[in-house]
This record gives structure tokens, sequence and C-alpha cells, in this order.
């Protein structure tokens, strides 16, 4: 989309009112909401659609990145909170879904290491980080990687 004048980049996409807008931490994106049920995530830039989130089924009032830009949040006007991964636009969580789900048994021996399409948690950047350091020829013993989080910390000497 081209700039006008003024250097404001028009977002077309809601077929209704926006209803809140919200920028990512780092600037790139911003979603607006609004009354058609939809979150919209564009590029801040250029103003070009990057995805539709759906799944409300009424007006969506508000939004919010975590401060570190992983997670969005959306509520509406449905009564239901949902919880987005920010890079995939995949709902991860959330409320009022309407839903009950009764808790599923493991399945005994069904497992696969193979790569799915999908990152999932959000560490594939990390996972190459981590496995080019590890097979570097560059890298000499001895190591160590250092694990910190939230839930704790941990250190893992390799040799």
């Amino acid at each position: 989309m081209a700039e006008s004048n003024s250097g404001a980049v028009p977002f077309a996409g809601h077929p209704g009112p926006v209803l809140a807008v919200a920028y990512s931490p780092d600037g790139a994106t911003l979603t607006t909401t609004g009354a058609d049920g939809t979150a919209r995530v564009w590029d801040a830039r250029s103003g070009e659609p990057v995805r539709t989130l759906t799944g409300h089924t009424d007006w969506v009032l508000a939004v919010a990145y975590s401060p570190d830009g992983t997670t969005l949040t959306t509520t509406g006007d449905d009564g239901t909170i949902r919880v987005w991964n920010a890079r995939t636009g995949r709902q991860f969580a959330g409320t009022g879904f309407g839903v009950v789900t009764r808790p599923m048994r493991p399945l005994a021996g069904v497992r696969s290491d193979q790569p799915s399409e999908e990152d999932l948690l959000g560490f594939g950047d990390d996972v190459e980080t981590l496995a080019a350091l590890v097979t570097a020829t560059a890298t000499e013993p001895p190591l160590a990687i250092a694990l910190l989080g939230d839930w704790g910390s941990g250190t893992m000497p390799l040799s």
C-alpha cells in the first residue's frame, strides 16, 4: 500500500469499525480488532496484512501483546479471552470455548522425533543456535550450557 502525503499508511481489512489497536513491542507489527469478530495482524511499516485471527463469535473489544512480544491476547464481547502465538497466529489458550473436554490418556509408545511443520513451543531459533554451537568444529571442550527460565535454571557440562 502506498503512503499518502501525510506519511500515514492505510490499513483496509475490517468491514466494520476497528475497536482496538496494539503495536508489538518491537514495533514491527500491529494488531487491530473489530466488530467483524476478528483480530488482524499487520506489517506496521507497509500496512500489508500478515494474518487474520478468527475464533471470537462477536465483536473483539481489546488486544494486547506480552512484554516480550511472543503472545497476543484478545478479548471479545462473546465473553472469551483468547491467547495466540504472535509469530504463528495459532491460538493456544483461552476461556469460554463452550466445549468441555475430558483428559485423554497418553498413547503408550506413540512418539515421534520427526520435526513438525510448526514450532508449537516457539523455541526453533534457540534450538538451531544451540545445535550450531554444539556441532561447530571450532567449539572445543570444556563447554557448559546453561538453561535459564522462570521455572528455574540448570547447567549441563559437555565434554
